[in-house]
């Protein structure tokens, strides 16, 4: 077990967690977790949930989680309009991981000199 968690997630990360069953091996991995999501993120999961019938079913489980677990989600202003951008920016501002399952994201969080938590083999990886 890891100790003191801190990232900033982007919308892919927040999906796998369903998609993989994976917040439970995440507590269990890392204590304290704190998973930080900006409002530009949130605003896509809201948006996804309304349009995208397939995504539903992943939308509608992860947000009653984030809303049960408010002490460990927790939603933060923006910087920026773009989600990916901003949970780069914002980490790199705030000193987080990037959680994320992009790999665009994950290699530009790596050129930036930021760290990555991301799913191995349904396992929560830090890199």
């Amino acid at each position: 077990m890891y100790h003191n968690l801190e990232a900033i997630c982007d919308t892919s990360f927040l999906i796998g967690l369903i998609e993989y069953k994976a917040f439970e091996k995440l507590l269990e991995r890392f204590r304290p977790v704190k998973l930080y999501i900006p409002e530009s993120v949130y605003r896509e999961l809201s948006s996804l949930l309304r349009s995208r019938k397939g995504l539903k079913s992943k939308i509608s489980p992860l947000l009653n989680l984030i809303n049960r677990y408010r002490d460990i989600f927790i939603v933060i202003p923006s910087e920026r309009d773009e989600p990916d951008i901003d949970v780069l920016v914002l980490a790199s501002k705030m000193g987080l991981v990037v959680a994320t399952l992009d790999r665009n994201v994950r290699v530009r969080a790596w050129e930036m000199g930021l760290r990555v938590l991301f799913f191995r083999d349904g396992e929560p990886y830090i890199n």
